[in-house]
């Protein structure tokens, strides 16, 4: 087990969970899915080469995401990520205001089709997407990000009722 897999994961402080209690010893018992969730977030949404979707437009994709799925906590997380980037205007846009961006309206309009009904996003879609500049490895990384975050959420989900469930 690796110093990193050991300390607190960005599941693990969203969760709170605490570094000695038994969630977190329990956590810890699966290292590689740790250091796989932490991997997939830092490949997904803050990526070295972000090819032509940036941080910012990443962040914000997620905080949508965060929005439909209900889950306060990575909604927050998102908010301040974007905020931190300076990129606070991107915000309101993630949650629903008019962006004054085509191209950033696509990428939420195609965040929400790939969220609620997948099965619809079609060449249509990827043609659009292409129109704004993206190519097909930032089509899939979109569309991985949108995914993940969904698995996220519920991850997070998970964990809340068995912290829940430990403090009876």
């Amino acid at each position: 087990m690796t110093a990193e897999a050991e300390g607190p994961d960005l599941i693990d402080r969203l969760a709170g969970i605490a570094p000695a209690s038994p969630l977190a010893l329990l956590r810890r018992q699966r290292p590689d899915i740790r250091a796989h969730i932490q991997g997939a977030y830092d490949a997904l949404v803050d990526p070295p080469d972000p090819g032509h979707v940036s941080h910012a437009e990443r962040a914000a994709i997620a905080l949508r995401v965060a929005r439909i799925e209900r889950d306060e906590t990575f909604t927050a997380h998102f908010r301040a990520v974007l905020d931190a980037a300076g990129a606070s205007d991107l915000v309101a846009a993630a949650e629903g205001a008019a962006s004054g961006s085509p191209r950033l309206d696509a990428l939420l309009a195609f965040t929400d089709l790939v969220t609620s009904t997948p099965d619809r996003a079609d060449a249509r879609e990827m043609a659009r997407l292409r129109g704004f500049g993206l190519d097909a490895r930032d089509i899939v990384a979109v569309t991985q990000l949108i995914a993940f975050m969904t698995y996220e959420t519920r991850v997070l989900a998970g964990l809340r009722i068995l912290k829940q469930e430990a403090a009876r």
